[in-house]
C-alpha cells in the first residue's frame, strides 16, 4: 500500500513545471489570434477599397504562416496537457509511463518551436513589407499635424 498523500504531493510536484509551459502556450495562443486578427482586418479594409490590392497575397501568405504556428502550438498544449495527464496516471496505476512522458513532452517541445519559427517568419514578413512601403505611407498622421487625412 502507498501513502495517498505523499503520492499525490509527489505527482502535484512533477506536473507543475508542465503547468506552467502551459500557461505559456495560453499565451502564445492568445498573441497569435491577435495577429492573425489584425491581419483579418485589414485585409476586410482593403478588400472594402479594392479587390486586387498588391498587399493582398502578402497577407495570406502572413495568415497561412500564423495559422500554421496557430495549430502547432495548439496541438503542443494539447500534448502537455497529455504529459500532465500521463504524469497522474502513472502515479495512482502505479504504472512507468516515463518513455510515453517522454515522447510527449519532446513531441510538444518540438511543436512549440516549429510554431516559434512560423511566427518568426511571418513577423519577417510584415517587418519586410514595411520598408517597402513608401516612406509617407509608414508615418502616421500624427507626424504631419497640418495634414488632415
Amino acid at each position: 500500500m502507498f501513502d495517498a498523500p505523499v503520492t499525490i504531493a509527489q505527482a502535484i510536484q512533477l506536473a507543475l513545471a508542465p503547468v506552467f509551459l502551459l500557461t505559456g502556450i495560453a499565451a502564445l495562443v492568445a498573441v497569435f489570434n491577435t495577429q492573425l486578427g489584425r491581419i483579418s482586418d485589414r485585409v476586410e479594409m482593403l478588400r472594402g477599397k479594392s479587390h486586387d490590392s498588391p498587399e493582398l497575397p502578402q497577407l495570406a501568405r502572413r495568415g497561412q504562416l500564423l495559422l500554421f504556428a496557430f495549430a502547432c502550438v495548439t496541438l503542443a498544449g494539447i500534448l502537455i496537457a497529455a504529459v500532465i495527464a500521463a504524469i497522474f496516471w502513472g502515479f495512482f496505476n502505479l504504472t512507468n509511463l516515463t518513455s510515453v512522458i517522454a515522447v510527449l513532452f519532446l513531441s510538444a517541445t518540438l511543436l512549440l518551436g516549429i510554431s516559434l519559427v512560423l511566427f518568426l517568419l511571418e513577423v519577417y514578413i510584415s517587418v519586410r513589407h514595411l520598408r517597402r512601403r513608401p516612406r509617407r505611407l509608414r508615418q502616421s498622421p500624427a507626424h504631419h499635424p497640418d495634414k488632415n487625412d
